[in-house]
């Protein structure tokens, strides 16, 4: 609508890149910004290829993916062809489907390669190309789809680390020219610095956006409209010194939700806020491998990392869901 009508609102370039991955890839390379290693994969035989090439250690993933859909790690050449036929099962799923038929497109997947490291997330509000870091996330633990299911923030880093990460941020942002809104950056720190996995340009799925109004006070929500009315950009955390603790709950076999156990007792333990179970008695429950297929989630908030992360996990101990 901007670029249709001139209204106040976001580039469509960052729009853009923020959904197609190998664009974003290509795009941040021919500007120097950083260089992976990735190839847009049209059909099985291009990631076979990427392999071939030396790539031994890669991710492949859908395209326009979102909430870490058909993303897997590739570490031998037999895993290629059964990982890409169930990463294209992303392209059923009925609003995939409907946006390829729509723009004419044939589905694709990306691979690139696999880079170690700590992971984060960056939440950022940008008004008028001014930026602002509003917090940063730390994945304490993933699972084997690439889905968190342990989120802490702030990140526990040094002085020296959120400093890289924070600039970092500030420039991917005007690299791409976003110019208003959220924007939800997902990195590495490798030993070669900080590195992108993705991005996109709205506020992090999932719980970094909770999280952070628990540690800081700020709703990204809430941050986005107040910039527009006040035209400025100038967010302060209305709370210090707190950390948030987010962990979902999982089911360990497929089958229907027979029982709910312990969701009171988890609710009254010290540092817990929050235990959010929508999964109804009858439901079919699914082994985790997107964030849509979370049972629900446990969240603490606490003075220190080790308060915040036992509370956690003690009250997600309390909660037995009885699949049959």
């Amino acid at each position: 609508m901007r670029d249709a009508i001139g209204v106040l609102g976001n580039r469509s370039l960052p729009v853009i890149l923020g959904r197609e991955k190998s664009q974003m890839r290509a795009f941040l390379e021919g500007k120097g910004f950083e260089k992976i290693k990735f190839k847009l994969c049209k059909s099985v035989e291009d990631a076979f290829r990427f392999f071939d090439e030396g790539n031994t250690s890669f991710i492949l993933k859908p395209e326009t993916g979102v909430g870490s859909s058909g993303v897997y790690h590739i570490t031998s050449k037999k895993q290629i062809q059964p990982s890409w036929t169930k990463s294209k099962l992303y392209f059923n799923e009925k609003e995939t489907k409907e946006f390829y038929q729509r723009h004419g497109r044939k589905p694709a997947l990306v691979a690139e390669e696999f880079l170690e490291g700590r992971e984060f997330s960056i939440e950022t509000i940008s008004y008028k190309d001014q930026h602002q870091v509003l917090g940063i996330t730390e994945y304490l633990k993933v699972n084997a789809q690439f889905v968190e299911v342990i989120n802490c923030h702030p990140a526990n880093l040094t002085p020296s680390e959120k400093e890289k990460i924070d600039t970092y941020a500030i420039n991917f942002l005007k690299t791409i020219e976003h110019y208003m809104g959220p924007a939800h950056i997902e990195v590495k720190l490798t030993k070669s610095g900080v590195r992108l996995i993705e991005a996109n340009i709205r506020p992090g799925g999932g719980y970094p956006p909770k999280l952070i109004q628990y540690a800081t006070g700020i709703n990204v929500f809430a941050a986005t409209i107040d910039s527009i009315l006040s035209d400025k950009l100038d967010l302060v955390p209305s709370t210090s010194g707190l950390i948030a603790c987010c962990k979902q709950l999982q089911a360990d076999k497929e089958g229907g939700l027979v029982k709910i156990e312990g969701e009171e007792a988890a609710r009254a333990l010290p540092q817990v806020v929050e235990v959010h179970i929508p999964t109804k008695i009858g439901d079919k429950c699914l082994p985790m491998s997107t964030n849509g297929k979370s049972l629900g989630y446990v969240i603490s908030v606490a003075k220190d990392y080790k308060t915040a992360i036992e509370s956690v996990n003690s009250a997600v101990r309390k909660i037995n869901l009885v699949i049959e």
